[in-house]
C-alpha cells in the first residue's frame, strides 16, 4: 500500500480499482506494508477500504526527526511513511534534538504497544540539502550498504586477467574499440567499432564487460546485486548495484587494460536491415574513452583530442547510426524526445543552475548501437530456443488511447490513428507537432497513455521500439536482468542446460520491474528536492513559462530560464474555476480567464517545500493583490 503524508493512504491492487483507506484505517500501517481490506462502496462510487490485517511488513528502517525531552526520547516518522511515534531504546547513537535519523524497528506497534526502535545513522541537520537528500533515498527504502561477505568477495578479485582464461577467448585487444560515456561516468561497460564491410555493408561490434565471469550466480555478489536490480543515479552521487573494485575496476572497460567482454558482431546494408550476427566471448583492449561532447565536436569537424585521429572510425560510426535510425523510425519505433535535466553542483554541494540537457549525435550514435546489439542477442538466444528475460511493452490501452484522442482534437491537432494505432501513425503525429508550444506537454501526455516497459520471461514484443523481440543485454554493471541474459548467452554458447528454468527467470523479471520502478521513483523524488532547493532563493522572483499540464486543482508551468516546474494553485486564482477534462481546461466561471496547455505565462515563486520538492507559483498581478491585502 501506499501512504499519503496527509495521513490517508490507498491499497493497490492488481488489475482492479485501488482501494482508498482513510486516516483511521492508516492507524499503525507503515508505506509499502502488505495488507489485507475489505473493499467497502464510498459516496462517489469510489471503492474503499477496511483493513482486517497486517500481512507483512516490509520496511525495517525509517526517517525521522529525533526528539527528546524530560519524559524521554522518540523518532516522529517521515508522515509519508508512518504516522506514530517510534519509541527509543538506547544505542550508540547520540544524536540532538531535532536532528534528523534513521530508526531501525525493534517492535511494530501492536494494539496499545507503540512502536519501538533503534536510531542507526544520524542523516543530518533539518533542511540541509544533503539531509533531504539522504531522507528520500531512506524513504524509498534502496539498500545503500555492501555486507561484509559481499566486499569480501569483491576485494578478493584479481587486478589481472589469467592468461589461460585469455587464450580461450577470441583475442580483440588489437582492434580498434572505443568507449562512448558521459563527461562524468566513472563504470564503463560497453565498447563499440565499426569496420568496412563487403558491398557497402558495415560491421558493427558492441563489446560488454563480461560481469558473469567475476559475479558467480547465487555468490554473496550475486545476492547483493539482485537484492538492487538496478544502480540509482543521482547528479551528485550514486547507490550501485554492483560493488567500486568491481564496477569500476576489474569489469570496467578502461582504456588500455585487457578485459573480458561478450562481444556481438553484427553486419548491416546500406538500408540498416541486419545481414548477419555471432555472440562470443572476448577479450579487448579499449582504444580510447570518448565522451559524448567530443565526439560530437569531432562530427561537427572540430579538432578533439583523441578524436581526431579516427576520424574516419567516427564518420563510420555516424554512417551506421543514420541507417539503424532510420529503419527503425521507418518500421514505427517511437521517439519521446523528452528532455533531461542536467544540474550543475558548486564546490559546496549546493545546485548552481537546472538546464535541459543536450542530446546529440554522439547520444544517439551510442542509443542506436545498444538497441541494435540488444535486438541480435534476442533473435540469437531465440533461434537457439533459449529462455530469457525480455524487456517488454504492451500496446495502449485503448481507452486511454481515445482520452488522449480527445484531448490532441481539442487543441487543434488531429490525429491520423484510433484507439489501437500502430507505431508509425504515431512516430508520424510526433514528428508532426515538433517544433509547435505544446509540444512537450502533448508528448508527456502521450506518453502516459502508453503501458509501462517492464521485464518478462516471456516474449510479447516491445510496441514503443516496434521490435518483435528485445531485451537488455548492454548494461551488466548497472542493471541485473543485463546479467541474467549473459548468463544465457553463456550457457548456449558452452552447451550447458540453461541456468534458470521458466518460474525463475519469471520471479527475477517480476523483481527487477519493482527495482526499477523503485529506484526510478527515487531518482525523481531526489531531482525535485534538489530543484526545490535551487529555487528556494528565488522566492518573490518572476518569470517566463509555458503552462506543461492541467488538473482540476490548478495548473502546472514549465520555465523557460531553467528546467523547473512548479504549481499555480486554482485557489491562488481569485475566482472560481471549472476544469473541463476533455480539453484539459481551467476557465474562470467570472472572469472567463482560461488555462490551457502551451500557453504563455508570466508567473511568480511563491512557496518552495523543499522537503517534498514542491514549488508553488502564482501569475505576478494576482501575487502583487494578495500583498497589498496584507
Amino acid at each position: 500500500m501506499r501512504r499519503n503524508a496527509r495521513g490517508f493512504g490507498f491499497l493497490l491492487r492488481e488489475d482492479e480499482e485501488d482501494l482508498y483507506l482513510s486516516r483511521r484505517e492508516m492507524d499503525g500501517v507503515m508505506d509499502g506494508d502488505i495488507v489485507r481490506a475489505i473493499p467497502i462502496p464510498k459516496r462517489g462510487g469510489r471503492l474503499a477500504g477496511r483493513v482486517e490485517s497486517i500481512v507483512k511488513r516490509t520496511r525495517s528502517t525509517l526517517p525521522g526527526t529525533y526528539r527528546r525531552s524530560r519524559r524521554g526520547e522518540w523518532v516522529e516518522p517521515d508522515p509519508a511513511l508512518f504516522g506514530e511515534v517510534i519509541d527509543l531504546v538506547s544505542g550508540a547513537v547520540r544524536p540532538v534534538d531535532g536532528e534528523i535519523v534513521e530508526v531501525e524497528m525493534i517492535r511494530y506497534p501492536k494494539g496499545n504497544s507503540p512502536a519501538v526502535g533503534r536510531i542507526v545513522e544520524i542523516l543530518g541537520a533539518p533542511g540541509e540539502l544533503g539531509t533531504l537528500i539522504k531522507t528520500v533515498v531512506r524513504r524509498h527504502g534502496l539498500p545503500r550498504r555492501f555486507g561484509d561477505e559481499a566486499l569480501n568477495q569483491a576485494n578478493a578479485l584479481p587486478d589481472t586477467i589469467a592468461p589461460e582464461e585469455i587464450a580461450r577467448r577470441e583475442d580483440l585487444r588489437l582492434e580498434e574499440i572505443f568507449t562512448i560515456d558521459g563527461e562524468d561516468a566513472r563504470d564503463f561497460d560497453d565498447a563499440v567499432s565499426v569496420q568496412p564491410g563487403a558491398d557497402g555493408s558495415l560491421l558493427l561490434r558492441v563489446s560488454i564487460a563480461d560481469v558473469g565471469h567475476w559475479v558467480g550466480r547465487d555468490t554473496p555478489l550475486d545476492r547483493a546485486a539482485f537484492e538492487r536490480g538496478t544502480s540509482t543515479y543521482f547528479p551528485d552521487r550514486v547507490i550501485p548495484m554492483l560493488p567500486e573494485r568491481l564496477s569500476n575496476g576489474i569489469a570496467s572497460l578502461v582504456p588500455g587494460e585487457d578485459r573480458l567482454t561478450l562481444t556481438l558482431e553484427a553486419s548491416f546494408d546500406a538500408d540498416g536491415e541486419r545481414l548477419s550476427s555471432r555472440v562470443y566471448e572476448s577479450v579487448i583492449r579499449s582504444s580510447g574513452r570518448w565522451t559524448y561532447t567530443g565526439v560530437a565536436k569531432a562530427l561537427e569537424g572540430e579538432e578533439v583530442e583523441g578524436i581526431s585521429p579516427h576520424r574516419d572510425h567516427v564518420l563510420r560510426m555516424e554512417e551506421l547510426m543514420q541507417r539503424l535510425r532510420g529503419r527503425r523510425l521507418a518500421r514505427g519505433s517511437i521517439d519521446f524526445d523528452l528532455p533531461e535535466p542536467d544540474i550543475v553542483i558548486d564546490s559546496t554541494g549546493r545546485p548552481e543552475d537546472v538546464l535541459r540537457a543536450e542530446r546529440n549525435d554522439a547520444h544517439r550514435l551510442i542509443e542506436e548501437f545498444m538497441i541494435a546489439a540488444n535486438e541480435a542477442v534476442a533473435d540469437w538466444l531465440a533461434e537457439r530456443r533459449r529462455p530469457a528475460v525480455y524487456r517488454v511493452h504492451a500496446p495502449p490501452d485503448p481507452v486511454k488511447m481515445r482520452q488522449f484522442l480527445e484531448f490532441a482534437r481539442n487543441y487543434g491537432h488531429v490525429p491520423e490513428f484510433g484507439a489501437l494505432p500502430s507505431g508509425v501513425a504515431v512516430s508520424g503525429f510526433l514528428r508532426g507537432i515538433a517544433g509547435q508550444p505544446a509540444e512537450r506537454a502533448v508528448n508527456h501526455i502521450l506518453l502516459r497513455t502508453m503501458m509501462k516497459a517492464e521485464y518478462a520471461e516471456e516474449n510479447l514484443g516491445h510496441y514503443g521500439l516496434a521490435s518483435e523481440r528485445y531485451l537488455h543485454f548492454t548494461s551488466p554493471i548497472r542493471r541485473y536482468p543485463d546479467l541474467l541474459v549473459h548468463r544465457a548467452v553463456k550457457a548456449a554458447l558452452g552447451g550447458d542446460p540453461p541456468p534458470d528454468d521458466a518460474g525463475e527467470l519469471a520471479s527475477s523479471a517480476a523483481h527487477c520491474t519493482d527495482r526499477e520502478t523503485a529506484s526510478r521513483r527515487c531518482e525523481y523524488d531526489v531531482l525535485d528536492v534538489i530543484r526545490a532547493d535551487f529555487m528556494a532563493d528565488r522566492i518573490g522572483e518572476s518569470f517566463e513559462g509555458i503552462v506543461s499540464g492541467v488538473i482540476e486543482e490548478g495548473f502546472f508551468v514549465e520555465l523557460i530560464d531553467y528546467f523547473v516546474e512548479g504549481m499555480v494553485r486554482v485557489e491562488d486564482l481569485g475566482e472560481p474555476y471549472r476544469f473541463v477534462p476533455e480539453s484539459r481546461v481551467l476557465l474562470g466561471r467570472g472572469s472567463r480567464r482560461r488555462f490551457a496547455i502551451g500557453d504563455s505565462i508570466r508567473i511568480t515563486v511563491q512557496a518552495v517545500h523543499r522537503e517534498s520538492g514542491r514549488i508553488e507559483f502564482a501569475p505576478p498581478l494576482l501575487a502583487r493583490s494578495r500583498r497589498r491585502r496584507r
